[in-house]
């Protein structure tokens, strides 16, 4: 899984979170937060709301998907691949098909890409 929008530490974990005025739910997937107030809002999804107070490190973070020596877009992730995005040079190389005007994309195993997160650290 990778990381992709604005993340803090909650109780030093650190959680995706969703920032909507002066509103901030930290996002789940760990079933196991349940037993730190975190309800159910869908399908395995776990919310929390949270003062900015309670969070650390906020930063925005954005993964890309090292490919055979290119940073690529990573635009998905599905049944144990990921949605790489190139630009014409990379995708004629790569062998990516074109996907719209000046864009392309490939499902590329995920043991074949390696992450690399990109953080900034922000103010909330």
């Amino acid at each position: 899984m990778y990381k992709k929008g604005i993340y803090a530490k909650y109780n030093e974990k650190e959680y995706k979170i969703i920032k909507k005025d002066d509103s901030i739910t930290l996002i789940s997937n760990d079933p196991l937060d349940m037993k730190a107030g975190f309800e159910v809002y869908k399908d395995g999804i776990l919310t929390k709301n949270v003062s900015k107070e309670e969070l650390s490190n906020p930063c925005k973070i954005k993964t890309f998907g090292r490919y055979k020596g290119y940073d690529l877009i990573i635009n998905g992730e599905y049944n144990g691949e990921y949605l790489l995005g190139a630009d014409s040079k990379a995708a004629n190389e790569l062998d990516f098909p074109m996907t719209d005007k000046y864009f392309y994309e490939k499902w590329v195993p995920k043991n074949e890409v390696k992450l690399i997160e990109e953080r900034k650290e922000i103010e909330l």
